[in-house]
């Protein structure tokens, strides 16, 4: 496993497939995984994290964080800062999860099938083909999906507006409980409602 040098000289610790800062105080610029399955934690910074080859779980923690998966299926925890998260996949048969947190985050999906979580900030998320499912969580968020048939998957009803284009393909839009009548849809093919009792 390889580390880019960071901007102020952190201390880094590298066992078996996991790169984890040994300090506190660490700060990273950025944190390169290998082609293997790779463990990658950030620090309560702001860090570029690229998982590169392999299965790799990558956690952004504290600071506002850039996630980059890899060709195969990662996963993707944004932390508590305004992550950036990036499935990195061209693969339509490997897939991403990307799982933002408490800030307003960005999620972008890739060519294979991506499930992308969001916290209960303003998030914004994209997706560029494949079956992708998403869950847009509380708050004002706007979903532009790609050509896949593709799942927004059961809204909870939060009284603000989310924007969501499904874009092309048969996509499919379930809410829980009730319809948002706030929520602008376009190209959604077909809203249902799932009653949970």
């Amino acid at each position: 496993m390889r580390i880019i040098r960071p901007a102020l000289a952190a201390a880094a610790l590298v066992v078996a497939g996991s790169v984890v800062p040994t300090t506190a105080f660490a700060v990273a610029e950025a944190i390169d995984g290998t082609n293997g399955d790779d463990t990658l934690k950030g620090t309560s910074h702001k860090d570029t994290i690229r998982g590169k080859g392999g299965n790799d779980r990558i956690r952004g923690l504290g600071g506002a964080d850039t996630l980059i998966g890899g060709a195969q299926g990662d996963d993707l925890l944004g932390g508590k800062g305004d992550d950036v998260l990036i499935s990195g996949g061209s693969d339509q048969n490997f897939g991403n999860f990307l799982l933002g947190s408490g800030g307003d985050d960005t999620g972008r999906g890739g060519r294979g099938v991506d499930f992308m979580s969001a916290g209960p900030g303003q998030d914004v998320f994209e997706a560029f083909g494949g079956r992708d499912s998403v869950d847009p969580g509380k708050g004002r968020d706007r979903v532009h999906l790609g050509d896949g048939r593709d799942y927004i998957s059961a809204i909870l009803p939060d009284g603000v507006r989310d924007r969501i284009n499904c874009g092309a393909g048969f996509d499919r839009v379930e809410y829980l409980v009730e319809f948002d009548a706030k929520d602008n849809l376009v190209n959604c093919e077909k809203v249902t409602l799932l009653d949970p009792s």
